[in-house]
């Protein structure tokens, strides 16, 4: 049935004599003059417990629909911020010895020799303001040392309201012994650790929620509706919303106010944007604080959200951005942050609309005043902003909704790439993400690599002086071409693809989830280093094999190298799965081919001889349907190379000068041999003999035969 958002467990599941309370759900729904008040499933349903505390809270209060409607809101948008619970007991009682006196607990009242309070001459009374201005047990415990004067019965009741309002055994004792009980309670509490009471340290914890949602829900909200202009004008959003679609549509004018001021209210210790005040006129929520900005002219914003709301604010006028941003920026454990950048022309023309969920703003949108009116679209970027000098050009943009996409990037060396990935999902030939290996072996990756995925990589000799010269975009789909001074180049998806975006010497890259791409450019890379005449391009051609009746059908990528005058090999192995994903091979004219993928590399060798011939060996397990290598012997004449875990019985040979291709055997294969069926032997010279690697979702072998009829059969 869900979650309850109320202690944030789960409705039902397993019934324990702990968590049996879990079961009873109660759906926050009302029939008033006989017509239903329906709430969305996704949260209309607590936990009973649960919703008796919030009844706690309110008291007397009647609760209608109008208040059960606004409750719901403020709970869905605020729940990621609530506490959870952190025992399996009922929130719904207490403890039954929490209002007990311990042996090692004392409630004598403490005196004080002298304090800091007593040397400026307060009465009693200005300290009780005092004390009942702070909102936290520990700050009342710390300020007595030094306030001189004990915190009166009133301090200890507002303190203790959450326990009075639970009923018995509070309410049954006389005012004197109801005060002594509450500072009991409240001194377990804080003295025991919070095991000690699971029960009343759960309903303290929903009773705090309750309070929360209660007082974000009656904030009142200022502005103007701006439902039926916003129709007539397209939507261009800072970002994607994360919370539940904005409910209220509030516009201002940009009319040149002399004052603008940024509202926040305080949600545990984050502080969220809830409002704009234009000349002390207020939009949206007035909050908690404020801060004033101190330009008069507003050409833009750039917000920062940490994906429940946006927490700081910069301005720009019209020479360009304040250094400082006003509120506060995510800072240690908080999630990786948007920053959304909005623009416009002219700082008294247009309107500004503020889309209000139940307690702050959700997102923002520039409205130009003619519909004619430029309007800059609005960008965003992951984590941080990129360098002020670096421009961003597009090179793919395959849907308008790119608009509302954060951009991934790295604008920083980019002119030391080492290597260049694509991973490729099968069967549908799709790109999913890219990695960029930097000098010194750092890693970038803009997208995803998805687990249906293959990795293809391009390797760029940087210590020969190699550079990665351009990269490029095919214009009517997602096809990616990169390439070097040297005048190598690499095509990850269709290699027949013929229209092609172009950026040389770009800076950098960004994306958003690689159905858009751009790239970064100075203007000192404006000149370009002189270009090879382009060679054949580097490709990874798509084949189905059938590997055996078990495994059937599957989609590889071929990836080819040429063993002629191989100087070293490095091999890439998975090591928490066991297999070797791919190969390396540097050769004597200091090029380098990739088989594979390009991993982790936990074994290296030099090779002083000529290869003559490669055995491997192949893991097979029917019921996953899965092949690998997972060993390799390399031969060299007399001379012989292991890597990996080699069964001799069932190694299988490719004869590289005399080449017929390998074809893996399973592990598990019976004593008798099963038949295998070759093609004839094709007698290619040494020197232009070329070994293939096939990589696949579930399966990876070496051939040297590529061609889709002569698939191996097992």
């Amino acid at each position: 049935m869900g979650r309850c958002f109320l202690c944030g467990t789960k409705i039902g599941g397993p019934r324990t004599e702990t968590t049996a309370w879990r079961a009873r759900p109660q759906r926050l729904q009302l029939r008033p003059d006989g017509h239903p008040l329906s709430i969305d499933d996704w949260y209309e349903t607590v936990h009973s417990v649960c919703w008796s505390v919030v009844l706690k809270v309110l008291g007397p209060f009647e609760v209608d629909g109008s208040w059960l409607q606004k409750f719901c809101a403020a709970l869905y948008d605020l729940h990621v911020l609530l506490d959870p619970i952190p025992f399996d007991e009922c929130p719904g009682c207490l403890d039954d010895d929490i209002d007990m006196a311990f042996e090692n607990g004392s409630l004598v009242a403490k005196t004080y020799s002298q304090g800091v309070f007593d040397k400026f001459g307060l009465p009693s009374e200005v300290v009780q303001i005092i004390y009942s201005h702070l909102d936290s047990y520990h700050d009342v415990l710390n300020l007595q040392p030094v306030a001189l004067y004990e915190p009166g019965p009133a301090i200890w009741l507002s303190f203790g309201q959450k326990f009075i309002a639970y009923g018995a055994p509070f309410t049954m004792a006389n005012p004197l012994e109801t005060l002594r009980k509450v500072q009991r309670v409240l001194q377990n509490l804080h003295q025991y650790p919070p095991s000690r009471f699971p029960h009343s340290t759960n309903y303290a914890t929903v009773w705090g929620n309750t309070e929360l949602i209660i007082e974000k829900m009656e904030q009142p909200m200022f502005g103007l509706d701006a439902t039926n202009i916003m129709s007539r004008y397209p939507r261009y959003v800072a970002h994607y919303a994360t919370q539940f679609a904005a409910r209220e549509k509030l516009i201002i004018h940009l009319r040149e106010p002399s004052k603008i001021s940024f509202n926040f209210t305080h949600v545990r210790d984050r502080r969220y944007l809830c409002g704009l005040a234009f000349d002390g006129n207020t939009t949206g929520y007035v909050g908690n604080s404020y801060v004033t900005a101190s330009h008069k002219e507003l050409y833009g914003l750039r917000l920062v959200s940490d994906g429940y709301g946006y927490r700081a604010v910069q301005v720009r006028d019209a020479i360009g951005w304040d250094a400082n941003w006003y509120g506060s920026l995510p800072q240690g454990d908080d999630m990786r942050s948007v920053i959304a950048q909005l623009e416009w022309p002219s700082s008294h023309d247009g309107s500004l609309v503020l889309y209000i969920d139940s307690f702050k703003v959700d997102d923002f949108m520039y409205m130009p005043d003619a519909s004619k009116q430029l309007i800059i679209p609005p960008i965003a970027w992951y984590s941080k902003l990129p360098s002020q000098e670096a421009k961003p050009v597009f090179l793919h943009e395959n849907s308008h909704l790119f608009k509302l996409s954060p951009f991934e990037f790295f604008d920083q060396g980019f002119e030391k790439t080492t290597c260049v990935s694509a991973f490729v999902k099968s069967y549908t030939d799709t790109i999913t993400g890219l990695e960029f290996t930097i000098g010194g072996g750092r890693l970038v990756s803009l997208g995803k690599s998805d687990p249906l995925g293959i990795k293809l990589s391009f390797l760029i000799d940087v210590e020969g002086g190699e550079t990665l010269e351009g990269l490029a975009c095919a214009v009517t789909a997602m096809r990616h071409k990169v390439f070097t001074n040297f005048g190598r180049c690499a095509i990850f998806g269709d290699p027949t693809t013929t229209k092609w975006k172009v950026a040389h010497r770009p800076s950098g890259v960004f994306c958003a989830c690689i159905s858009v791409m751009g790239t970064f450019h100075y203007e000192a890379n404006a000149e370009s280093k002189h270009v090879y005449p382009l060679k054949q391009p580097t490709t990874w051609s798509m084949a189905e094999v059938e590997m055996n009746g078990c495994l059937g059908s599957m989609v590889v990528f071929l990836s080819k190298a040429d063993f002629t005058s191989v100087s070293r090999i490095t091999v890439s192995r998975r090591v928490r799965k066991g297999y070797i994903c791919g190969m390396r091979i540097s050769h004597m004219d200091g090029t380098e081919d990739i088989l594979g993928e390009a991993k982790d590399e936990v074994w290296s060798y030099t090779f002083k001889r000529p290869i003559t011939a490669i055995c491997a060996d192949y893991s097979f397990r029917p019921r996953e349907k899965i092949c690998r290598i997972k060993g390799l012997r390399f031969i060299c004449g007399s001379e012989q190379v292991s890597i990996g875990d080699l069964d001799e019985a069932k190694a299988q040979s490719l004869d590289i000068s005399n080449v017929s291709y390998i074809l893996p055997r399973f592990a598990d294969d019976p004593p008798t041999p099963a038949p295998i069926f070759h093609r004839p032997s094709t007698n290619l010279d040494y020197q232009n003999s070329t070994v293939y690697w096939a990589s696949g979702v579930l399966c990876s072998y070496l051939t040297t035969s590529p061609d889709s009829a002569d698939r191996p059969f097992l």
